[in-house]
């Protein structure tokens, strides 16, 4: 979803890809191809990213080489209509699409496509199950743009898909669950957060009980939200952490963890009147992000 932030820009006067804020700053892998200026959901499958552009684009999954990001596969997502594609998840058996971007608060389609790996593998056409909801608590449907109704994260649980709202007003979180069942239902609010910045998307720890969080400041700036907890129904525990990455500025909209410990960020391309910034990918170590944070919790704690 495309951002207007000037003011930083106006201080900025200029942008470097990389800036290290760390000890070791990002990879910068390179930029999207011009087919994906968008890239708003990120996951990395049996060595390759996937990845989609956000509205506006045919509803289609893109395969990327991990070396050079070239497109290698096309996969065509039939019978539905890219309305506003915001998030990618993923579970053993299924990949989920989330297109619930809802930037201005009036969508009455909100709806996530669960799509069979079995079938992904396969063929470069799928036809995807249709999981439909609405916002328990959403009373008013009027357009307002930069509405808290807006969607960009999910986390794909055991029995359930967690969304995590995007809030351009107040800039925090309410989660809401849904049954991995295709069906229509009506989404619960499960716990909120104040993020103190627009969430954009959600991924599991490998290898531990914990999830994290990617999004980015009103000021550009991506970070990290690390929660030790399995599901978001634990609730952000007092050990969560929150890093600004080694990136720079960027709209940071994907992201992918690898068991190995290694964090890809995609992010959008942004331009305005006195800089433009690249559609493209980073790579950092997730471990090196969080040092900081983690060492800022210790010295805070009692």
């Amino acid at each position: 979803m495309f951002a207007r932030f000037l003011p930083v820009f106006l201080i900025l006067g200029s942008f470097n890809p990389v800036t290290s804020y760390g000890q070791q700053p990002a990879t910068w892998l390179g930029p999207l191809p011009d087919e994906i200026q968008e890239s708003s959901g990120l996951l990395l499958a049996e060595g390759r990213f996937i990845t989609h552009n956000d509205s506006g684009d045919q509803p289609v999954l893109y395969v990327l080489d991990t070396a050079n990001l070239e497109i290698v596969r096309r996969v065509a997502v039939k019978g539905v209509r890219n309305t506003d594609w915001e998030a990618l998840a993923e579970d053993d058996e299924y990949f989920y699409i989330g297109d619930f971007g809802n930037n201005e608060g009036n969508r009455r389609d909100l709806r996530i496509l669960k799509i069979s790996k079995t079938d992904f593998s396969k063929s470069d056409t799928v036809i995807p199950e249709l999981i439909s909801f609405a916002y328990a608590d959403q009373r008013e449907f009027e357009r307002m743009p930069k509405s808290d109704w807006d969607a960009e994260a999910m986390l794909a649980g055991r029995d359930s898909l967690w969304i995590f709202t995007k809030q351009w007003k107040s800039f925090g979180t309410v989660v809401y669950a849904l049954p991995k069942v295709p069906g229509t239902y009506i989404a619960d609010p499960v716990v909120s957060f104040n993020t103190r910045g627009l969430i954009t998307d959600a991924g599991p720890v490998p290898g531990e009980e914990a999830f994290l969080l990617l999004g980015y400041t009103p000021q550009l700036q991506p970070f990290v939200l690390k929660v030790p907890a399995a599901n978001p129904a634990e609730g952000f525990l007092r050990e969560t952490l929150k890093s600004l990455l080694s990136i720079g500025f960027a709209q940071s909209e994907g992201m992918a963890l690898s068991s190995e410990g290694s964090l890809f960020v995609s992010s959008e391309s942004f331009s305005n009147r006195l800089v433009t910034l690249p559609a493209g990918i980073y790579k950092l170590n997730l471990e090196t992000e969080l040092e900081q944070a983690g060492r800022k919790n210790q010295e805070e704690r009692p």
